[in-house]
């Protein structure tokens, strides 16, 4: 006999099961809830941080449902979030390999559901261009949360259809109010 069955046979009449291990799955797209631990995952940009919190921003991708443009993109508003999370809660588990600038963050299910209008993830897989629909233009703060440099970063990020860029930047223009 060989070293590995003596260890199975030994494992067997000690009645010791062992769990295999499983890589986390994480999804860009979606959180994904953790039920041994009760907490959620996701992607999220960290746009700054000090000693006690870091500040994320996260974009929620709403989409405009019968509106396709003619290259099959699909229209979509944005919903912005930017807030700060207490890091004695949180877990940066690491960085997106491909979207820089995002990493992966393990938050309980607890304060997940405390703020969930932050935190929900929503984005869209598919071929995507950004717009700003009119309600929004009128929406003073809407606009300034879309002039904040970040946003248009988060955005060059995760969909670098640069017309939707551009659509971003012309209503950052048109509809800025001075304040």
């Amino acid at each position: 006999m060989d070293l590995l069955e003596d260890i199975n046979r030994i494992k067997e009449v000690m009645g010791v099961v062992l769990k295999p291990e499983i890589e986390p799955v994480y999804d860009f797209y979606k959180t994904v809830y953790n039920p041994e631990d009760k907490s959620i995952t996701g992607a999220y940009m960290i746009t700054g941080e000090d000693e006690n919190k870091i500040e994320i921003m996260n974009i929620k991708e709403m989409i405009r449902e019968n509106r396709i443009y003619m290259d099959n993109a699909k229209e979509y508003s944005l919903d912005i979030q930017k807030f700060n999370l207490p890091k004695s809660q949180i877990e940066v588990l690491g960085k997106d390999e491909e979207m820089e600038g995002f990493h992966y963050i393990k938050i309980p299910y607890w304060l997940y559901k405390k703020m969930i209008d932050q935190l929900e993830v929503i984005r869209i897989k598919d071929k995507k261009r950004p717009d700003v629909p009119l309600y929004q233009t009128k929406n003073k703060s809407f606009i300034k949360k879309l002039s904040d440099p970040d946003v248009l970063k988060y955005i060059s990020i995760t969909n670098p259809d640069k017309s939707g860029i551009a659509n971003l930047k012309y209503a950052i223009q048109r509809y800025n109010v001075e304040e």
